[in-house]
């Protein structure tokens, strides 16, 4: 039954979500309303992780989950040109800042309405989700992306991350071989698929060992290599039944759509080579 659709669906070009223009991005960010620091670096780093969106910044751990450098430096160059009021609180043992658009930042989004509105779409879906609490979207990017927490040891956090892949590589050998037991797929297909599959079990190898790459990179390439592997899984599953195929044409979708961004973003982030 795959034969029918699966090659035009597999191969069928695929563009990735991408915003390019920083400040558009920021605009549109704070657009919702005042934000804090911490909010904006979270719900910056789940339009990266979650709607799988490339964005112009780069993320690291810090001690609050997700950090982007080029981030602050850009509400700082934003403060610098009026594009925005940073107000600061200070409280006993720490200090917030929060951020408003000004009128000029107003007239930035005026003046590019429609792009703001598309950038908006992305993160509207974020912000619905997972709303805007700061302290529930640290815990989340935490839990998800497989962070070390501040009580646990380096050891155990290690020993817990290559727990993690060592699962995925044995379930990713089981997808090799339940894939190579599938009769009804032209052989371009498998060959294909299967060189996804071995770029995924090597990124996973560079993953396991290479313990310089930074947590933030390194939970989120874990984690959609996961969702990368389970999908094929399901297709798998689905594979012999009947009725099935838009559900099947859905799921390839989804697994060029995890395929690509996580070869971009090991890529950008020097983590491992590109295979296109």
């Amino acid at each position: 039954m795959l034969s029918k659709f699966l090659f035009n669906d597999f191969f069928s070009e695929y563009n990735l979500k991408t915003i390019e223009n920083k400040d558009l991005f920021l605009a549109a960010l704070l657009s919702f309303k005042r934000l804090n620091t911490t909010q904006i670096h979270k719900l910056s780093f789940l339009t990266f992780a979650e709607e799988k969106t490339i964005i112009p910044f780069e993320f690291i751990k810090m001690p609050y989950g997700p950090f982007s450098k080029d981030m602050d430096g850009l509400l700082k160059d934003f403060c610098n040109r009026g594009l925005v009021v940073m107000e600061e609180k200070v409280y006993d043992n720490w200090k917030e800042d929060t951020w408003t658009l000004s009128e000029s930042g107003q007239m930035l989004i005026s003046s590019n309405k429609e792009k703001v509105e598309e950038i908006r779409k992305k993160l509207d879906k974020v912000v619905e989700m997972y709303g805007v609490n700061a302290t529930a979207l640290g815990r989340y990017c935490y839990i998800n992306y497989l962070l070390k927490s501040v009580n646990e040891k380096p050891q155990d956090y290690e020993a817990r991350i290559k727990t993690n892949i060592d699962n995925l590589r044995i379930i990713l050998t089981n997808r090799t071989r339940d894939l190579g037991n599938i009769e009804d797929i032209n052989e371009p297909c498998r060959a294909a698929i299967l060189a996804c599959f071995d770029y995924i079990n090597n990124l996973l190898e560079v993953l396991f060992s290479n313990i310089n790459i930074d947590p933030v990179i390194r939970g989120v390439l874990i984690k959609k290599s996961e969702s990368y592997i389970n999908i094929w899984g399901e297709i798998i599953r689905l594979s012999n039944e009947e009725g099935v195929e838009p559900k099947i044409k859905t799921l390839l979708k989804d697994s060029k759509e995890l395929f690509n961004f996580i070869n971009i973003s090991s890529e950008k982030y020097g983590v491992f080579e590109s295979v296109f």
